[in-house]
């Protein structure tokens, strides 16, 4: 019976290896048995089922590279975002199923694999309120801090004030419930931080379904809700080139989508 291309695809990571290997180009068998350190004969299997599915063709009978097909081309090119996204996200110890994703932006789920490499940070529960350390001295020495933030840190204002000192530009995306709380408990402070020439600050009208983001010159900060919509203390520190591309980013998604606050 002749198998499905699902199956062809994603039944046998040496197909999957195998495909993604001859997207360089033709290759002869005994070039694909040095590369993947596979024997001739299941190498041989795989390939005709590879055949069978006109995924790859070589000339009968012939010493001849074996090559992609046209059809081969076309969905080695889409599998690998998919593969890219599956591999990341099998990553980190199950920490990205087993916390709610829906808040990024679809174009940026797309680009999740920019994140890797990630550290999971868990401080012990003595910790739990304190501002992470290293990501608090590179803030202090660089040049912007941008932060999307549902929860009021008790540095919150101490380090805005801070950073200011020390010259660096803040932008801030406030959930409605923060900007409340704030302005509430802590008004001459907000209406100074709002005020400074520095400074940007923003009010997201929607829900916030993450605790918090943050990002200096040097790292980016993820604070992340479990999928049952509670923080279980962890939070992840990128430093990657393209995760603070990402960051930056996911950043400006969330200030298009608010309302600049000139006045408290």
């Amino acid at each position: 019976m002749k198998k499905s291309l699902l199956d062809v695809l994603f039944m046998s990571d040496i197909r999957k290896d195998l495909l993604f290997l001859l997207k360089d180009g033709p290759k002869d068998i005994r070039t694909i048995m040095g590369i993947m350190d596979i024997e001739r004969q299941p190498l041989i299997f795989q390939l005709k089922i590879l055949e069978d599915g006109f995924l790859l063709t070589k000339e009968a009978g012939s010493e001849e590279p074996y090559k992609l097909t046209t059809i081969g081309k076309l969905l080695v090119e889409e599998m690998e975002p998919l593969m890219s996204i599956l591999d990341f996200l099998d990553s980190n110890d199950g920490y990205w199923e087993d916390h709610r994703l829906d808040f990024i932006p679809r174009r940026l789920i797309k680009r999740l694999p920019e994140l890797d490499p990630c550290t999971i940070v868990d401080p012990p529960f003595s910790e739990m309120y304190e501002f992470d350390r290293m990501f608090l001295e590179k803030s202090k020495v660089s040049s912007s801090f941008f932060t999307v933030t549902t929860c009021l840190h008790p540095v919150f204002v101490s380090l805005f004030l801070e950073l200011l000192d020390k010259g660096v530009d803040i932008s801030v995306v406030l959930s409605r419930e923060l900007f409340e709380k704030m302005r509430s408990e802590q008004y001459s402070d907000l209406k100074h931080l709002v005020k400074n020439r520095r400074t940007e600050f923003y009010l997201y009208p929607k829900d916030m379904h993450f605790v918090s983001f943050a990002e200096n010159d040097h790292y980016v900060q993820l604070m992340l809700l479990t999928n049952e919509d509670y923080y279980d203390n962890k939070h992840l520190m990128l430093s990657d080139p393209d995760a603070l591309k990402w960051g930056k980013d996911f950043f400006d998604h969330y200030k298009n989508d608010s309302l600049q606050i000139t006045d408290v």
